[in-house]
Parts: C-alpha cells; structure tokens; sequence
C-alpha cells in the first residue's frame, strides 16, 4: 500500500472475504463467530434486506443495539445499501429518545426487544417510525408499527452484489452532545476510518492471531474506530457487550486477546489484587485515555505496552504517542493532520501558549463532512478552512500537545459527552424544580493523578416545594441514561445570572463542594460507579 492509495475500511473487508474467507472475523464473547467470508455475506444480506423493507440510498436508518456482531453487521449492511445509520445509545429512553428519533426522521429501526419496550413507552410519539427490527426476535407491536424479526428476514434476503461503500460515503451519522443547542448528527465519512491511529496499537509488531478486546458503544467514535484499527491491523475482533472487570482478564485469556482499549477503566483493573500471574497472558498492548500517573507500573506488572491518543467524534483520532513521555501527554498529529492552537481571532497562539485547537487534513473526506441537517453550526465549526473543536490545548517545547480544558459547556463522564442543555432540560421538566444548572465537578478517578467529570446540579426549588435531593435523582434515574444521573446536587435560591438572563457556570463551577452538598456515591452503594 502507498501513499498515493488508501484503502479504506469497506474495501478492507471486502478484501479480506476474499483472501481469508474461513478466518474468523467478529467473535462475541460467550456467543457468535463469524468469519470474514460470512460476514461479507451477512452485509450483503441485510442490505437486500433492508431494501425489501422500503429503505433507499440516502434514507436513515437508526440502530440501537449493544456491541455485538448484529450491530457492526447491521452497519455495514446499511452502508453497503446505501443508506445512513443512525446509531442510538441504549442508554438514551424517554424524551431524549422521542427527540434524537424525531430529529432523525427514521423511518426503520433496529433494535432488541428489550429496548423496544422503551418505544412501546412513547407510543404515538414516533410520528414518523414505521419498522422495528428486532435481532434477538419478536417484539409486541404499535398501532401503525410493523415489527420484523432480523434473524429470518436477514437469512430469507440474498446476497446481491452491490458497489462498495466509497471513502466520500457516509459511513455513519454519530451524534454527539450540544453545546449551544441539542445534540447534533456528525456526518461521518468513510475517510475518517482511515485515519484511526491503528499503526499506534500495533506498536511495529505483528500478531499471527492478534484479537482486540472490544467493548466501547458503537454509537461512538470509540466503538467504531476500535473496529476499524482491528480491520486495518489484520485482528480478529472480539465483543463484549460491556466492561467488565471481573471478567476482563479471564476473556482476554480464553479469547487470546493481544490488544484492548481501555478508556476510564484501567483505574479499575489498577485496583484488584496483585497476582503472580499478571503479566502471563496473551495481551501484548493497550490503549488508554485518559493516562494515569502510574501507566508505566501498569505496563511493568501486566507486561503490555502502552499508548494513547486523542480525538473527537467530529475529527477522528487527531493525536497520538506510543511509549508516552508522561501521564498527561496527548502526542503529535498523526500522518495527514495538520493542528494549529489559535486565539479568539484564530491567530496561532506561541509554543506554551493556551489555544484552541483548529485540524485540517491533507486527505478529503478525513474528517466530518459537517452536521445532520445544521447548516449553521456546520459553517461556525469549519471556518476558515480549518475545523474549530472548541477544546484548549498548549503545545510544549517537546512538540507534544496537551489538553488543558473544554472551552465548550459540555460534562464528559465515563467517556460520555453530555449536553448540560439536554440535562437541564430534564431536570425543568420535573414539578418541583423552577430552574437549574448543571456543570462538570472534577474528581478523582481509580488510579492517583487521574480525574474524571461528575454530573454537578444547582436547583432552585418551586415555592413551597421540600423535594430532597434523594427523590429528585431518584425520579430523574427513571427517565436519563445511567451516564447523565447527576452525583452532586446543591439546592440554591437563585442561579447567578448576567444582564442577559445566561447563568454564568464558571461562578457555578468555582463553588466548593460542602457538608450542604448532597453527593449520591455518599448515599447510595459507590460500587454503583465502578464497571463489574
């Protein structure tokens, strides 16, 4: 392969169903194995399928399934047609659902029957759902709702033919949390997935019979990259609908596991009790953001190598370093990406300045090909010529970049970009609360040095309203995803606003934590916060 010519991932697959069809390809734990030949011929089918049902080229289609292999086939099925996936979390329920599926206008979704019964909450709602796929078999039906079994549509469809997806196609509509507004849908070009930094996880090795323990949601970049760095380095890709520390180590043993990514959860694995056997398994390397202070005894008692990267859903992985310098190291721009760290007046700001961070690419189609129907906030991101992320970084003398801060008011927890907009809008809706105000309070994390965001809330209370604290987070589990729950809640009079009636977070978020403030993991089991 040179320079000149990039093979994308479709082409990859496609690839490898000709020259290793019997090799296996996807293998969940505990589950299914599918081999590359099969899984070309699955893609195929649930394209026919999906054609057979009234989707065309350019229609979306969303999708809300854990990983597995129906979700990662589904998808490439879905490319393969033509059409957009418009992945969900399966956390989301209730409004959150009702508007992501209103904004999307999907007319087809596939799902499980379990996550069904969250449609089935909202009804009539859905004005414009018509088809619910469900993989794992029936489920009860709506009025004016058809429901299809995946398994025997797909194994009933034909394995036509078809163009493969292009790097100018797109691969996928991600949508991440809002700032100034609702949560928007990345349009996500093929291209992007060239660029996922899998030369970094292979650290200049190969692996006969390499594996990637693979966790991460595919409604995210990291579910979706982790797949693309697996097709790219020749992995077979192993799934895990999700992490788990008590059984990582036995999976990655039993399923010969070289490779994993472990975001927010090393901390976790950090803690358990050291064996004399903790270097002697198959794992050869791992991938981790955020780095903790102690990555190098990690690597020493585990006996793997270690890297770590950043990027975002709107750029892809951007920054990279293997063997990192230190725990707070991003790395450099890996081949293609051009970054710049600007002022307000996306003037460059001098090495060990604070900037925002502005990417290009020396590739088209590498990066996203705007919003989901938002021209605007397309034309505020992509000025220029150079796509702004929002993000604070500064550049040291040892040409490495490091984040200092989000410059946009967005929590990100466990992974997970949350739009305060959309939470607060939640919290409104609740009958005892006249206003609130949500911000990112820093903790720390498992392993010394390293932190992580926690859902932070300041509520005024209605006139004569004595809801506790308890009851409110209680109501507001039953209607947010498990990741949005807020941990820390301060009752106030009032929200400090400006002449413009904007509350003004940084007030919010330079207020200590008090014996006033109600703390959830103070109440309730804290076990609830770690993976098991």
């Amino acid at each position: 392969m040179t320079a000149d010519r990039v093979v994308h991932l479709p082409a990859r697959i496609l690839e490898r169903s000709e020259s290793a069809p019997s090799r296996t390809f996807l293998q969940e734990v505990g589950g299914r194995v599918v081999t590359a030949g099969e899984a070309m011929d699955s893609i195929l089918r649930w394209s026919t399928f999906l054609e057979s049902l009234g989707v065309k080229p350019g229609d979306p289609v969303a999708v809300m399934l854990s990983p597995s292999a129906d979700a990662y086939l589904a998808w490439l099925g879905i490319a393969w047609l033509g059409a957009l996936e418009i992945p969900l979390s399966t956390a989301y329920r209730g409004t959150m659902l009702e508007q992501v599926l209103t904004r999307t206008r999907a007319r087809v979704l596939i799902t499980t029957s379990e996550q069904f019964a969250k449609i089935e909450a909202l009804g009539p709602r859905i004005e414009h759902l018509r088809v619910a796929i469900t993989v794992d078999g029936q489920a009860h039906g709506l009025p004016g709702l058809t429901i299809v079994d995946a398994a025997s549509g797909v194994a009933a469809a034909q394995p036509v033919p078809r163009r493969t997806p292009a790097e100018w196609d797109t691969a996928s509509v991600l949508y991440t949390a809002g700032t100034t507004g609702p949560s928007k849908g990345v349009r996500t070009p093929w291209g992007v997935f060239n660029h996922a930094g899998g030369s970094i996880m292979m650290d200049g090795r190969t692996f006969e019979d390499g594996a990637c323990y693979q966790t991460w949601p595919i409604n995210h970049l990291s579910g979706k990259a982790t797949f693309a760095k697996c097709v790219a380095a020749d992995l077979r890709v192993t799934i895990r609908d999700t992490f788990s520390v008590r059984n990582f180590w036995p999976e990655v043993n039993q399923y010969r596991c070289t490779h994993a990514v472990l975001m927010g959860v090393a901390g976790a694995l950090w803690q358990q009790p050291p064996t004399e056997s903790d270097a002697d398994t198959p794992l050869a390397h791992v991938l981790m953001n955020p780095l903790p202070v102690e990555y190098r005894e990690f690597a020493k008692r585990f006996g793997v190598t270690v890297s770590t990267v950043w990027g975002m859903t709107e750029v892809g992985v951007v920054l990279a370093t293997s063997n990192p310098a230190n725990e707070r190291t991003c790395g450099t721009p890996i081949g293609g990406y051009t970054v710049r760290l600007v002022d307000e007046h996306d003037q460059e700001v001098p090495v060990g300045t604070v900037g925002q961070m502005i990417v290009r690419h020396e590739r088209p189609w590498a990066m996203n090909d705007g919003y989901l129907d938002a021209p605007e906030a397309t034309a505020e991101a992509w000025r220029h010529g150079w796509f702004h992320t929002r993000d604070a970084f500064v550049q040291h003398d040892d040409g490495d970049f490091y984040f200092v801060d989000r410059m946009k008011d967005c929590i990100r927890r466990r992974g997970e970009n949350i739009s305060s907009l959309e939470l607060e809008a939640e919290i409104r809706a609740h009958p005892d609360v006249a206003d609130c105000a949500c911000v990112a309070e820093t903790v720390m994390s498992g392993l010394s040095g390293t932190t992580d965001h926690e859902v932070r809330i300041f509520v005024v209370r209605v006139p004569d309203s004595e809801i506790s604290a308890e009851t409110l987070v209680r109501d507001l589990s039953e209607r947010l995803p498990s990741f949005m729950v807020p941990r820390f809640v301060d009752f106030v009079d009032s929200l400090p606003k400006n002449a413009m009636g904007r509350v003004q977070k940084a007030e919010l978020r330079e207020r200590p934590v008090t014996s006033k403030t109600w703390d959830r993991v103070g109440v309730d089991d804290p076990r609830r916060d770690v993976p098991v």
